[in-house]
């Protein structure tokens, strides 16, 4: 049997220096320090480095490669470039909310505003659209928004019942919500998740503590429940009433529509004043959901066309500024189907979406484009990104002034000062 030859390790496998191992022999090639040949095993440590090396690979090729290649027509950079040298994507960002994106800029680039905005939402759109922006001279970076803390002071308490501390913008400035406007009631959009609940308990609590009777219609069946400790929430406080079933939930939205009437009639009939009635407000969470179970209850029953629910709330809408009653709804979209006109909708005079929002959700809201495309058409082929350019009416005739109409023009007559008939050959003064 021949002897097997000497064991010698493999030359393309370099591994970090571990203290204990056998030192290599004089007369070879020294290795630096980060990496030293394994004389023991060396496969195996061999495969410990390459491992990671082929996931960091993998990692840049088809997380941070796809970004930077839409990157290079901003950056002027060659998209052949290793990904890595202009940007650096964390693996763990999406867990740690520490995490930093990383954007190089070239030594000839010119960060312009133009650059820098089309830069940031590129970014947003593929790793977040909360990221907070901020670009220096030489880099920009990504992070996280900061975490909302567990506990809040709500300071609006000072306020008259009426008016309703709701949200702090930007500058320190408050969002004031006054349920004594002439549109005196108040709806919450957002999606799932987007904090409807949570900041409709703001006026509940707010009005309760001044004293108004306070029902609020829970379809969830849950939502007044803390996930993390199961304790009631708004639930065991006196004068505000939780409806969770269907029954509890009609018979709420009656008595609140016969309280508002019962005050206008005794106000009408000179037997009483608004002042002697208890001020009332009702919640009604994810409202979409209890329309449409108020809609198949009413179906059960055989009745035909809309349910009488709705057009409780409606009449609410339009008849309970001066009884003193007032809603708050919580809805994920306020198109016209759920609230059923726009007549209807527009008695909501304070509308307000948290959490995120699109573009259809800001126009149902709010009646006009979004902010950050007020101005601006829409970006397509063929369609050249600007403001648009509205050229000013001429003005008119000065009859139009002193309130006089446009006599007709015949042909068979002349025609009065400031018109001409059709086949003239200047144009007719409008």
């Amino acid at each position: 049997m021949l002897p097997l030859p000497p064991r010698r390790p493999c030359p393309y496998l370099r591994v970090p220096h571990v203290d204990g191992l056998r030192p290599e022999p004089k007369g070879e090639r020294p290795l630096t320090d980060k990496a030293k040949v394994c004389k023991r095993g060396g496969w195996r440590a061999g495969v410990r480095v390459a491992v990671p090396r082929f996931k960091r690979w993998r990692y840049v090729r088809t997380v941070i490669r796809p970004v930077y290649l839409q990157l290079c027509q901003y950056l002027g950079t060659d998209p052949a470039d290793w990904p890595g040298r202009w940007l650096d994507i964390p693996a763990e960002f999406t867990a740690d909310p520490g995490a930093v994106i990383t954007l190089a800029y070239p030594a000839t680039w010119n960060p312009d505003s133009a650059r820098q905005n089309h830069i940031d939402q590129l970014i947003r759109r593929h790793l977040g659209a909360d990221l907070v922006p901020a670009f220096s001279a030489f880099h920009a970076t990504w992070r996280h928004p900061p975490a909302p803390p567990d506990l809040a002071r709500f300071d609006g308490y000072d306020l008259p019942a009426h008016r309703i501390h709701l949200a702090t913008l930007a500058g320190g400035v408050k969002w004031i919500a006054d349920l004594q406007d002439e549109e005196p009631h108040l709806f919450i959009a957002a999606g799932t998740g987007g904090g409807k609940t949570s900041t409709a308990s703001v006026p509940a609590a707010h009005v309760r503590a001044h004293g108004w009777l306070v029902d609020i219609i829970d379809p969830k069946r849950r939502s007044y429940i803390d996930r993390k400790t199961g304790h009631d929430v708004l639930t065991n406080v006196p004068g505000i009433r939780v409806h969770t079933d269907i029954e509890s939930m009609m018979w709420a939205l009656e008595e609140f529509f016969l309280s508002m009437l019962g005050v206008n009639i005794a106000v009408g009939a000179r037997t009483a004043w608004p002042g002697a009635f208890p001020a009332r407000l009702l919640v009604i969470d994810e409202f979409g959901t209890f329309a449409g179970m108020a809609a198949r209850m009413w179906r059960r029953t055989g009745g035909s066309g809309p349910s009488p629910a709705l057009d409780q709330r409606r009449q609410i809408e339009w008849q309970s500024r001066q009884a003193g009653h007032r809603l708050v709804l919580a809805v994920h979209q306020p198109n016209l189907r759920l609230f059923g006109d726009s007549d209807s909708r527009g008695q909501y005079g304070y509308r307000l979406i948290t959490g995120a929002y699109t573009t259809s959700l800001w126009r149902m809201t709010f009646g006009f484009a979004a902010p950050d495309r007020m101005g601006r058409e829409d970006q397509g082929p063929g369609r050249r990104r600007g403001r648009r350019s509205r050229r000013p009416d001429p003005p008119g005739p000065a009859r139009l002034d002193a309130g006089r109409r446009t006599p007709p023009v015949r042909a068979d007559r002349p025609a009065p000062a400031g018109l001409v008939h059709r086949d003239a050959a200047r144009p007719v003064d409008r």
